[in-house]
């Protein structure tokens, strides 16, 4: 069995509990030999569940994003400092304006608004595209303890199975020639 699940969705109709909270829902997860439902907040949050697995399209979005990644953000260890560094940095920015007033060099300062405008456009875009493709992901790989639980069970199953299949042929074979050719029963003596 392979441990690689898409997420799909059925009808209202067909809900069934959720494998982790049992809520009703209407995701199941589904490899061709094994399925479940689950929620779709599990899919997203929990890490020791499952974990989604990305196509190379996404993997490229976000090695293009960390390049094109702004200064500020490279900067900044957290959000406040990240907050900090804007309003400094606006404060400055405010104060080159005033002295670019005074001086010619107001087309430089221009262009490196405008640079820094089309920089954030990209940064955005690409953003955006990287929300997309993870609204658009449906392929999950469980945790390893989860895999092994569900092979587990799927053994179980199919020993529970094969046991229900050899008692129900014991019950349904009552043919009483065959039975006295596979039993050996006793006989009541001649004498």
């Amino acid at each position: 069995m392979k441990n690689e699940y898409t997420a799909r969705k059925v009808s209202i109709k067909d809900t069934q509990p959720c494998l982790v909270c049992h809520k009703p829902t209407t995701t199941v997860l589904y490899n061709g030999i094994d399925w479940f439902y689950t929620c779709d907040i599990h899919l997203r949050d929990n890490s020791q569940f499952v974990t989604p697995l990305y196509s190379k399209e996404y993997q490229e979005a976000v090695t293009k994003l960390k390049a094109l990644k702004p200064p500020a953000a490279v900067n900044s260890s957290s959000v406040l400092d990240g907050w900090i560094t804007k309003v400094l940095k606006k404060d400055s920015t405010e104060k080159n304006v005033e002295k670019n007033r005074d001086g010619d060099d107001s087309d430089k300062t221009t262009e490196n608004k405008d640079q820094r405008q089309e920089l954030q456009r990209r940064y955005d875009a690409q953003l955006d595209l990287i929300a997309k493709l993870q609204r658009q992901n449906r392929k999950y790989q469980l945790s390893r303890t989860v895999f092994e639980l569900r092979i587990q069970r799927k053994q179980w199953e199919n020993r529970w199975r094969e046991q229900k299949r050899i008692e129900d042929a014991n019950y349904t074979d009552t043919d009483p020639k065959e039975l006295e050719m596979k039993f050996v029963f006793p006989s009541v003596p001649k004498s």
